[in-house]
């Protein structure tokens, strides 16, 4: 483990870090995460520095992310122990069903018969890794894919209602208004 001697990681990390066991972290990236990807995403000089100025990036992102583990489970935000391979890919499955489909009644009862799960167990499993359950999971991210086109695309409000799986344009600015306390329009009009 020589990147936990060569930064002197937290025992905590390390722990994470020092196992043959496969894991995974799975959360927003932090507003500095975000400032570092733009950076490296924004960076166009092709030079004799550009392999560094990547690497300390790299470094940089490594770090931070490392940082936000160590915060989260600091706060009891991230439950420290290990979801079993099988059943990580049975969420993620899940996931990929869920944001795929664009059924606004999709069913979990379904879900669970196609991937040959009890619909307990499903439940269980999504709320322990994600800590919400599969519809307002689903609802999140949509809201989420929903403001992130709205701000950076020059989409109408009709576009993203549809583009994001919803059927009715006023069900969906009903939806997104509670969900961030604006208007599709009220935020298309702050962006604009």
């Amino acid at each position: 483990m020589a990147l936990c001697k060569y930064y002197d990681l937290p025992e905590e990390i390390i722990r994470f870090l020092d196992t043959d066991k496969q894991w995974c972290f799975k959360n927003p990236f932090s507003t500095e995460i975000q400032r570092v990807l733009h950076q490296l995403r924004s960076y166009q000089a092709d030079n004799l520095f550009t392999k560094g100025y990547r690497i300390n990036k790299a470094e940089e992102l490594i770090m931070l992310t490392l940082e936000q583990i160590l915060r989260d489970i600091s706060n009891k935000k991230i439950d420290t122990n290990f979801i079993h391979e099988d059943d990580l890919q049975t969420i993620i499955e899940v996931e990929k069903i869920l944001l795929e489909s664009q059924d606004e009644s999709i069913k979990i009862i379904d879900i669970a018969n196609q991937l040959s799960i009890g619909i307990r167990k499903l439940q269980r499993l999504f709320k322990a890794y994600h800590g919400t359950d599969m519809t307002s999971y689903r609802k999140q991210v949509r809201m989420e894919q929903a403001r992130q086109m709205i701000m950076q695309q020059n989409l109408s409000i009709t576009e993203v209602c549809y583009k994001t799986g919803y059927t009715s344009v006023s069900h969906f600015s009903k939806i997104f208004k509670d969900h961030f306390g604006t208007s599709p329009s009220g935020l298309l009009k702050k962006t604009s």
